[in-house]
């Protein structure tokens, strides 16, 4: 497999994102450190299988009983663990992003995942 490597962290410009040809950019109202980097955005590559099995899957689906046959809820900590893996982060990174930055990745996320159920308000 020719996979194409980001160029070294010091070659990048200031606030490049560490993933190159991103499946998604999420911009960040508040810039995070990651690798000694300040980023004001967040690539994401898109995600493959097996990230999947290492993060575990962001919504967990219940069944329910009449109208509302089955509802999900998102499981944060696969959703923090996924968008750390797949922009290429240390998970304390994600951790001190912005939370309207953290709910618009893990919007994105999940609506990918899940394109039926999407993150839907309740």
């Amino acid at each position: 497999m020719n996979e194409t490597l980001p160029p070294p962290v010091e070659q990048q410009a200031p606030g490049d994102a560490i993933v190159p040809d991103a499946w998604e950019t999420i911009p960040l109202s508040k810039p995070i450190q990651a690798h000694g980097k300040t980023l004001r955005k967040l690539s994401l590559r898109e995600p493959i299988t097996d990230d999947l099995i290492e993060c575990g899957i962001p919504l967990a689906v219940e069944s329910g009983s009449g109208s509302d046959a089955a509802s999900g809820s998102i499981a944060v900590k696969p959703v923090a663990a996924l968008l750390a893996r797949l922009a290429n982060v240390p998970l304390s990174s994600i951790r001190m992003m912005h939370p309207a930055d953290f709910i618009q990745a893990m919007n994105k996320l999940i609506a990918f995942l899940f394109p039926d159920q999407g993150a839907k308000e309740h």
